[in-house]
């Protein structure tokens, strides 16, 4: 078996990609649950590096805690909790209290981002109080 270059496993990600996303547009596969669109704008703003690690890390150890969360990320716990509370506010993370604690939870397991221009006029993607509502309908 040979074994594919980064560039051959990037080239490889972008065409899955693609074919994932004309499959959606297409109707030939449904949106899988627990899916989110979100404007493009937000990207920089809201979906930081630190921040999508940090919903990798809630689903991969499940912690109980936001100290536990940050022991996991080695990251000080009030900018864990700060960057929680931002993807809190755009409904990305639950931040469920029980007890003392305050347990993080993650609300999706895809995200996806329309480029085409087309999207910008759907209320479910302009929504200023919302940007991120359009869920599985």
């Amino acid at each position: 078996m040979v074994k594919e270059t980064h560039e051959e496993k990037i080239q490889r990600i972008k065409q899955e990609t693609r074919d994932f996303v004309d499959d959606i547009l297409e109707e030939r596969i449904s949106v899988p649950n627990r899916t989110t669109i979100i404007d493009v704008g937000l990207i920089k703003n809201v979906f930081t590096i630190k921040r999508i690690q940090l919903m990798q890390l809630i689903q991969r150890h499940n912690p109980k805690s936001i100290q536990e969360l940050a022991d996991i990320a080695d990251r000080q716990k009030q900018a864990v909790h700060r960057d929680l509370k931002i993807l809190e506010t755009f409904e990305v993370v639950d931040l469920k209290k029980q007890g003392r604690n305050v347990i993080p939870g993650v609300n999706y397991d895809f995200i996806m981002i329309p480029i085409k221009n087309s999207f910008k006029n759907k209320k479910s993607f302009t929504n200023k109080k919302n940007p991120i509502k359009a869920k599985n309908k």
